[in-house]
């Protein structure tokens, strides 16, 4: 009887071991997997691409919004054509090229606007906040079409 108290304490020792270990093993894991991820996203090389992006967007938004401001002057432009004329009374190339330049002007407004929201969903994550300083706005408003 005392032999198998015994073997049982054994087992019983070597499992709580076993578990210990393993318990250990896995804690270390996540511990290293948080580091990990931790140098991986505020690590300055990082840090710096994301700062690069945000100026690169910001120019790209300004670039974008240039082109909507020549694309309302064309078509206000080329409604001075017209004058006063009602546009069911425009002549069909007339109304071809002006319907063009409004699908034009409606899909550069849309790209501003994807990249816009793109912009401020990145600004609004917790490890880009350092972007949130300087010259780079920290929101961009999106435009209406009209």
């Amino acid at each position: 009887m005392k032999n198998v108290l015994v073997g049982f304490a054994v087992v019983f020792v070597l499992g709580c071991c076993f578990v210990t270990s393993c318990a250990l093993d896995l804690g270390g894991w996540f511990v290293g997997r948080s580091i990990d991820t931790a140098k991986a996203k505020f690590d300055p090389g990082v840090q710096s691409d994301h700062y690069e992006w945000f100026k690169d967007a910001y120019t790209q938004l300004e670039a974008k919004k240039a082109n909507i401001i020549q694309m309302k002057a064309s078509i206000a432009d080329f409604k001075k054509q017209y004058g006063d004329t009602a546009f069911k009374d425009w002549d069909r190339s007339g109304k071809d090229q002006y319907n063009l330049l409004t699908q034009q002007l409606s899909g550069l407004i849309a790209s501003f606007n994807s990249l816009a929201a793109e912009f401020n969903a990145a600004h609004s994550k917790i490890n880009w906040k350092f972007a949130n300083r300087g010259p780079v706005p920290k929101e961009v408003e999106q435009l209406k079409s009209e």
